[in-house]
């Protein structure tokens, strides 16, 4: 067990081959830290808040369409999520692609690297909970307002001493610092980046009964919208939150490495 509790970290997903009940999961997820209850995602009628339902069909809306870290805009950002297939497209679609974002960091140039280390960046749910709102109207369920926070662009993993890229498409919204040109510009390259990492990513099929356990400060995921609208996909989701995302870099600027509890654990000062 102590093996396997490290590969999400290392490694990137996991996959247990049983599907347990709400009651097994959730004492096994908070093994690894609080759980997370979701500022909008619809959660079982008879079952806990902290489990998020993911149901996508014709006749609801709520799609995965982006690359994403769920909820990088909070103060403790997630980390270990557990995803548990209940029911799957026939045939073929409905897939999940992962991506490493320490080998996505590791594949820029040095020089890039050293250019991207120190920089912050601003994430906000402002864009996702309007979709929610717009899509789904009186189906949608709003729990918090808009949240937004700042994180390192790069940030070291707390198990692995890694440097990973903390940005995604879904909710990092500019580069603190730079002018709007200058944020587009460098995000949309790192967010391209990421997306056609072929050699940093992988590919999950699921079928019914199928649990997949990842690590979302190593990770990024993104659904494969290749199923016809008639299908269906129903699953649940249980996610821990995690430490405050550790920068890899401190600025000349800022007040100093002692100021960072999570560097100065890790040796980095």
């Amino acid at each position: 067990m102590p093996s396997q509790i490290a590969k999400p970290a290392s490694n990137g997903p996991l996959f247990p081959d049983y599907l347990p009940h709400y009651d097994p999961l959730e004492k096994i997820a908070a093994h690894f830290g609080p759980l997370h209850v979701h500022g909008w995602m619809p959660h079982p009628e008879k079952g806990p808040a902290e489990f998020v339902i993911v149901y996508d069909s014709k006749e609801d809306l709520r799609l995965r369409r982006f690359w994403a870290r769920k909820n990088p805009i909070q103060f403790h950002p997630p980390g270990i999520t557990f995803f548990a297939v209940i029911e799957q497209p026939e045939g073929v679609g409905g897939d999940t692609i992962f991506a490493s974002t320490e080998r996505a960091f590791m594949k820029l140039s040095p020089k890039f690297r050293s250019r991207v280390e120190g920089l912050k960046a601003v994430h906000t749910t402002a864009a996702q909970l309007s979709r929610e709102i717009e899509d789904n109207k009186e189906k949608s369920t709003v729990r918090r307002p808009v949240t937004t926070s700042i994180h390192p662009v790069v940030t070291v993993h707390p198990v692995t001493g890694a440097k990973n890229l903390f940005v995604n498409s879904s909710y990092t919204k500019r580069i603190e610092g730079f002018d709007d040109d200058e944020s587009e510009y460098l995000l949309k390259l790192l967010f391209n980046h990421i997306a056609s990492g072929h050699d940093f990513s992988c590919r999950v099929r699921y079928q019914p009964g199928t649990v997949v356990l990842w690590d979302q400060r190593a990770c990024q995921h993104s659904q494969t919208l290749d199923y016809a609208v008639r299908e269906r996909r129903h699953a649940f989701r249980l996610t821990c939150l995690a430490n405050v995302p550790i920068p890899s870099k401190i600025e000349e600027e800022d007040d100093g490495c002692a100021l960072e509890e999570g560097r100065e654990m890790l040796g980095l000062c």
